[in-house]
């Protein structure tokens, strides 16, 4: 686990030193581990137009290329409101990270609009992983 807790030291760094036009609103959270050591981390910003994006940072610690996917729940914890986020198949080789941000769409697959009825402030997030 000592590997996985630098690499969450880095992404709080990383999120004190946001990238431009990226205004944080939630700093970055675990979303969850695999039992085959694949890291998945989540933060909201607003890319600024006002509207918070889901952003999932993975990184794959596991030494092994994977074809991942996972499906997220979101959950307000006052309101109940729920919603479904599906991250289709996708390729990470070994040891890589992928942290998608607002200046570009290199992984857009990792990036999604929250929906308005959840509070990012009371959010409840959790993650099934899928493997080919």
């Amino acid at each position: 686990m000592k590997p996985t807790f630098i690499f969450l030291v880095s992404l709080l760094f990383l999120n004190a030193n946001s990238y431009g036009q990226e205004k944080l609103l939630l700093n970055s959270k675990i979303l969850g581990e695999a039992d085959f050591h694949f890291d998945t981390f989540y933060k909201i910003v607003d890319c600024g137009n006002g509207k918070p994006k889901f952003l999932i940072t993975a990184f794959n610690e596991s030494g092994k290329d994977l074809n991942i996917a996972f499906d997220i729940t979101l959950e307000d914890t006052v309101t109940k409101f729920t919603q479904q986020i599906n991250v289709p198949f996708f390729f990470i080789k070994a040891f890589d990270l992928q942290m998608p941000s607002c200046a570009d769409n290199k992984y857009a697959n990792l990036k999604y609009d929250l929906d308005s009825r959840i509070n990012y402030n009371q959010i409840k997030a959790t993650i099934k992983f899928r493997t080919k």
